[in-house]
């Protein structure tokens, strides 16, 4: 029965949205993956996406799968009246993230992989590329690959040091109004596989300072909603990677 139910309550959410949709959401060029938090919201508020500009449309999202998104909404639809959320931004490099990072919170992630001597986490500079590697610098010439960055490791290991802790932070228009707090073996802490996940109040985890701050770096990027994700070292120190 709670199957059926399930499936029926699913099936009333997808007609409302498809006949009779509260709001019209214009995500533009690219409509969320179907995995996103924002496909999951809207179908919860009852909210249609679409990432064609014309007919009904209550709210213009510029959303580009891309790395230095440049599309400008405004060109292919009249947004006079409308707060285009995300126009502002124009590059989610990591290189550029760690650089608003240590413009707000003044302590430097990026490293020179030739002269620094610890521990470094390789990324490539792409956003959304998940294949990130460990090293020990410094590196060696050949050792260094192109259009990849290289930032300090951050130690962010509870325990025996068999897990680790990443914090998802929400930030809409300048807002947190809560985090979650993601578990993950250290072995597979690169990956997308949680072992806990875990909701709580911005209080809970950070200070007011590290809360205005994130807010802060955000506004750095020309961003209006993004999720960060949030790391705190062994030595206390809170890193926007």
């Amino acid at each position: 029965r709670y199957m059926l139910y399930s499936v029926a309550k699913d099936l009333a959410v997808t007609l409302r949205v498809l006949f009779f949709p509260r709001r019209v959401i214009l995500y533009y060029p690219d409509r969320p993956k179907s995995r996103s938090v924002e496909r999951k919201l809207c179908a919860v508020l009852g909210y249609a996406m679409t990432e064609i500009p014309s007919g009904r449309i209550d709210a213009v999202v510029k959303r580009e799968d891309s790395t230095f998104p440049l599309t400008n909404p405004a060109s292919v639809i009249d947004v006079d009246h409308t707060k285009v959320i995300n126009d502002s931004c124009t590059d989610i490099s990591k290189e550029y993230v760690a650089e608003a990072y240590e413009r707000v919170f003044g302590i430097p992630m990026a490293v020179d992989p030739r002269t620094y001597d610890g521990p470094i986490i390789v990324k490539p500079n792409q956003n959304s590329i998940k294949q990130f590697t460990s090293a020990v610098g410094p590196l060696s010439e050949d050792q260094i690959k192109p259009e990849h960055v290289y930032h300090r490791l951050i130690d962010n290991t509870i325990g025996d040091g068999s897990q680790t802790v990443e914090i998802r932070v929400p930030v809409i228009d300048g807002k947190i109004d809560l985090v979650y707090r993601r578990v993950r073996q250290f072995d597979t802490r690169f990956d997308s596989l949680n072992q806990a996940i875990s909701i709580h109040r911005p209080n809970e985890l950070f200070t007011q300072e590290h809360l205005e701050k994130i807010v802060q770096m955000v506004r750095e990027m020309g961003v209006d909603y993004c999720e960060c994700d949030v790391l705190f070292d062994k030595d206390g120190s809170l890193y926007v990677v």
